[in-house]
């Protein structure tokens, strides 16, 4: 089983690959996630996304950008592991929205097995702030994400 994060319309991010699952086996404590991109400043500043319910549609609007912060001080990870995934946070930059636009990102797996206990599929819905961004605070904080295929 793969895991991945995907804006709707736009192509996956990150995979959670063999060697991640076996070294997590082995007693890693920390949950696989793929690497995210070069580290980047904290974006503790970025306000929570407001709660939508109808997606805004842009012709000219995309996701530039998916990444997950870590902790209070919502530092950009960096590596493939977390100590805990119930305090990630994630952050997707746009381009083409404006100010209080709906987005929109489905978090699943790959081959359609559940990513959480009896759920396929995680939606978020937020709005879009001013400089194009929008942040799900801990999305995973009310699931039990299945690291591994259910038994």
């Amino acid at each position: 089983m793969t895991s991945s994060v995907m804006a709707v319309g736009q192509p996956i991010l990150g995979k959670i690959s063999q060697e991640q699952k076996e070294r997590y086996i082995k007693g890693q404590n920390a949950a696989p996630l793929g690497t995210w991109g070069p580290p980047q400043k904290s974006t503790s500043a970025l306000p929570d996304a407001a709660a939508c319910e109808v997606v805004t549609v842009r012709r000219d609007g995309k996701v530039t950008d998916i990444y997950w912060t870590n902790g209070p001080h919502k530092t950009r990870v960096t590596t493939d592991v977390v100590d805990h995934y119930v305090d990630l946070n994630l952050v997707v930059r746009t381009v083409g929205y404006e100010n209080g636009d709906c987005i929109e990102v489905r978090i699943k797996t790959d081959d359609g097995e559940n990513v959480a206990v009896g759920t396929k599929e995680i939606v978020l819905r937020g709005r879009v702030n001013e400089n194009g961004i929008t942040h799900f605070k801990e999305p995973f904080k009310t699931v039990t994400v299945l690291l591994f295929p259910e038994d």
